[in-house]
């Protein structure tokens, strides 16, 4: 067992360093903004290779990741668990596109990064989902930008442990799109739980499970995706819990 004081004091280190280096990157390497979209990629990338070197050099937390890395872009279904898994999805798929909220883009000079990287707004509004406008602009990254989207189904991080029921836009969308769908499973929120400040250390699994077709019938292809993502991520906790306990 680590002592407690031990993990506060690499936990806060982390912080200034992790609150540090993105604000940095954001504020001075702001001008790339006006050149290619490729220039901003290589900055993104050298940010999500960076918050992985402190994870590992402060904290402690490496990372492996289980099963084959597809060579076509397709649409990728993560469990979200932690802030973790959006650094290491970015560094994994090499400059990727992710679903996130609207409000995120209006967050100054870091939603320009964002909307320059081609990141897909989810404006959800009551009693609608605009799964078609979402759906489209996943199609043209797909085919046109051939770029890797990335969709957490539950719509948020969700606690280690917690049972949360997938989204119906998961659903719409798959059957919208008709593509390819790779689910992954992770237990991230083990050692970088949502909304914590203490960190732990411990090697981070992301594990690719078998993808799913497109051509299935939306309820069934919801029912599946969920089920393997949370038995696999119920594994993956297991196995973190008992590493962290001897």
């Amino acid at each position: 067992m680590i002592n407690k004081a031990f993990l506060w004091l690499r936990s806060l280190i982390f912080n200034i360093f992790f609150i540090g280096y993105t604000f940095g990157i954001v504020f001075f390497l702001s001008p790339v903004l006006l050149g290619p979209k490729s220039w901003v990629q290589r900055v993104a990338f050298f940010w999500a290779q960076g918050v992985t070197f402190l994870a590992r050099l402060v904290l402690g937390i490496s990372f492996e990741v289980r099963g084959i890395l597809p060579d076509t872009p397709m649409l990728v279904a993560s469990k979200h668990q932690s802030t973790l898994e959006t650094v290491l999805l970015y560094y994994i798929f090499k400059n990727p596109v992710f679903l996130l909220k609207k409000e995120l883009l209006s967050i100054p000079l870091m939603g320009l990064f964002w909307k320059k990287l081609g990141m897909i707004p989810l404006e959800r509004q009551k009693g609608h989902f605009p799964f078609k406008s979402i759906s489209h602009n996943i199609k043209k990254t797909l085919d046109h930008e051939q770029s890797f989207v990335i969709i957490f189904p539950e719509g948020t991080r969700s606690a280690v442990g917690a049972t949360t029921h997938y989204r119906a836009g998961v659903s719409l969308i798959y059957d919208k799109i008709q593509a390819p769908v790779l689910p992954i499973a992770l237990n991230t929120g083990v050692f970088w739980p949502r909304r914590a400040f203490l960190k732990r250390p411990g090697k981070a699994v992301l594990q690719l499970m078998p993808i799913i077709p497109p051509g299935l019938d939306p309820k069934d292809f919801r029912a599946q995706l969920e089920e393997v993502i949370e038995h696999q991520t119920h594994l993956l906790v297991q196995e973190a819990t008992c590493a962290i306990q001897e």
